[in-house]
C-alpha cells in the first residue's frame, strides 16, 4: 500500500512517494508516445480539425471522445480526448493498464476508491495532471463540464466495480 492510497506518507513532507510515481508515470507514458509519434506518418492537428464523436458504449453517455493517435482498443501507445458536459460522472472503475490524464479545460474531480462520493473528489484545473496505475479503482465528475486528455498504452480497457454502472451490460 503506498502512501498516497493509505492517505499516509513515506517521509515528513508527505510528497516524494506522490512525486516520484507522476513523473515515473510520466517518463513512461512520454517515452511510449514520443517512440510512437517518430512512426506515425500522420500530420499534426490543429485544435479546430479535432474530430469528435460519441463515446463507445464502454464510457458513460454524454460524453464526446476525439482519438489523436493510435487506437485505445489495440495494443500499442494512444492519445485521446473526452469532453465532459456539466454534470458529468464516471463511476468507480479500473483499468488494466496505467492512465495519465491531463485536464485541458474546466475543472475535474477525481479520486481513488470504491464508489463514486462528492465530498472526496480532489479538483483539479486546467493543465492538471492525474496519473492513476493499473487496476487501482477510481472516478471522477465535473459540475461545470471540462476536457481531458487521456495517454496511454493499449489496450485499454474499463472494468466498472458496480456491474450496474456498465451501459454495456444494459
Amino acid at each position: 500500500m503506498t502512501g498516497y492510497e493509505a492517505g499516509k506518507t513515506m517521509n515528513p513532507r508527505g510528497k516524494l512517494p506522490r512525486v516520484a510515481l507522476a513523473l515515473a508515470l510520466v517518463l513512461a507514458g512520454g517515452a511510449a508516445v514520443a517512440q510512437s509519434a517518430r512512426s506515425v506518418s500522420s500530420p499534426a492537428i490543429a485544435a479546430n480539425a479535432v474530430r469528435w464523436s460519441p463515446v463507445p458504449a464502454a464510457i458513460p453517455a454524454g460524453a464526446q471522445i476525439a482519438v489523436l493517435m493510435g487506437d485505445p482498443t489495440k495494443a500499442g501507445p494512444f492519445v485521446a480526448r473526452l469532453r465532459f458536459p456539466p454534470g458529468y460522472r464516471f463511476p468507480a472503475h479500473t483499468h488494466s493498464v496505467d492512465e495519465l490524464v491531463t485536464v485541458l479545460s474546466g475543472t475535474v474531480h477525481f479520486a481513488r476508491g470504491n464508489t463514486l462520493d462528492r465530498t472526496k473528489g480532489r479538483p483539479l484545473g486546467q493543465h492538471g495532471f492525474n496519473p492513476t496505475p493499473a487496476g487501482v479503482p477510481h472516478y471522477l465528475y465535473t459540475d461545470r463540464g471540462a476536457t481531458i486528455q487521456i495517454q496511454g498504452e493499449g489496450p485499454f480497457d474499463f472494468k466498472y466495480l458496480k456491474a450496474s454502472d456498465d451501459r454495456r451490460n444494459r
